[in-house]
């Protein structure tokens, strides 16, 4: 079943709300490494998605923050604080769309909520995510941007679900699989080697420096495991 698109404050809402019942009913949780996210603990995570909330929040009320929000120093609980306090006016500001910023800070959090939960053992609900279809979105425009710009022939994205064009033109290959396994694999979580055994036709080795593109590039090792 294709997921409706919903509303950026509603998907961006639940992840916040999902990551914060993860790690305020698990404070002992805190030190647990995060493979995703190489030197990062469970707590650095979290202040992360508050920081760049924070700074979102400044780049798109045209205040930025002085001095930027640190979450530096803080505890689980505190940070949690932190950004329920943030709640209300990051809400209002994406549910009026926020424009690609707010498109991207919906799949940045989402993508850190999984990497969370991997680190953390956790079932990973991307058939039902309410982040899930705006995530995609963002992630398959920044593969077909790169697509183009390496001069490469368009590719074929399939999953049981949906299909994509990434690129301009027919496409020359065809990238299947699971939604999990492609998510994981346009976000830089899997390793060049690990998205050249995926289903491809064509020649996988072809398309993958287009797989670097925005904040990602391949994992340097695969990181769920």
């Amino acid at each position: 079943m294709i997921q409706r698109l919903v509303p950026n404050n509603i998907a961006y809402g639940h992840v916040r709300e999902t990551v914060t019942a993860l790690l305020t009913e698990n404070p002992d949780l805190a030190d647990t490494p995060v493979p995703a996210c190489p030197g990062w603990t469970a707590r650095d995570l979290f202040a992360h998605l508050v920081e760049v909330c924070d700074h979102a929040m400044g780049q798109l009320t045209g205040t930025p923050r002085i001095p930027p929000f640190t979450a530096k120093g803080m505890d689980i609980p505190q940070i949690a604080q932190a950004w329920a306090e943030r709640a209300e006016e990051a809400d209002r500001l994406l549910a009026d769309g926020g424009g690609r910023l707010g498109r991207v800070g919906v799949m940045d959090a989402f993508t850190h909520e999984l990497d969370l939960r991997y680190a953390l053992g956790l079932p990973l609900p991307i058939d039902t995510h309410p982040a899930v279809p705006r995530a995609f979105d963002v992630v398959i425009s920044g593969l077909s941007a790169s697509i183009t710009t390496h001069d490469l022939p368009a590719l074929l994205v399939r999953t049981p679900t949906e299909t994509w064009i990434a690129g301009e033109g027919d496409p020359a290959a065809t990238l299947s699989g699971d939604r999990l396994t492609i998510y994981r694999a346009l976000a830089g979580r899997r390793a060049p080697a690990a998205i050249a055994e995926l289903d491809w036709t064509g020649d996988p080795h072809r398309w993958i420096p287009a797989f670097t593109w925005g904040p990602f590039a391949p994992a340097t090792a695969a990181p769920e495991s």
